[in-house]
């Protein structure tokens, strides 16, 4: 008997992006960048999903890191809920929420990190900040 197992039965769902920016409250999120990726790593197996990333800020909303820095990051080790996992490309800008927990910089698959080639950015960026701006201006 053979018995064939195919990575489709564990399917994940990626994010359906609509016209609003799927975050709404920012408050857990300590940094709002705009980055341009350097490198990637990846899984080699399943889904394919980001390990870590070395990128470097273009814009930032939130947080203490200015533009021209540059950082590395790592995807949040977290129940997956089905949700699939993140995957940046080299040498692409995303809009990112991250935090910093354990002496880094990291990624969860639930902040909707989205290229700035999807045809959405610039209002999705626009919303992100005048969301942001609203409720609480505690950063300077």
């Amino acid at each position: 008997m053979l018995l064939l197992l195919s990575f489709s039965s564990f399917a994940c769902k990626e994010f359906t992006l609509g016209d609003t920016f799927p975050v709404e409250d920012f408050s857990d999120f300590s940094y709002i960048l705009v980055v341009k990726i350097d490198s990637t790593i990846h899984k080699e197996s399943g889904y394919m999903g980001l390990v870590s990333f070395d990128a470097e800020v273009s814009e930032q909303i939130k947080g203490d890191l200015n533009v021209g820095d540059k950082f590395s990051g790592k995807a949040l080790r977290e129940i997956a809920h089905a949700v699939c996992p993140v995957n940046l490309k080299d040498g692409e800008s995303y809009l990112l929420l991250l935090n910093y927990q354990d002496n880094g910089y990291v990624l969860s698959r639930f902040s909707s990190p989205v290229s700035i080639n999807n045809v959405r950015f610039s209002a999705y960026l626009e919303q992100v900040k005048n969301a942001y701006n609203k409720p609480f201006k505690q950063d300077k």
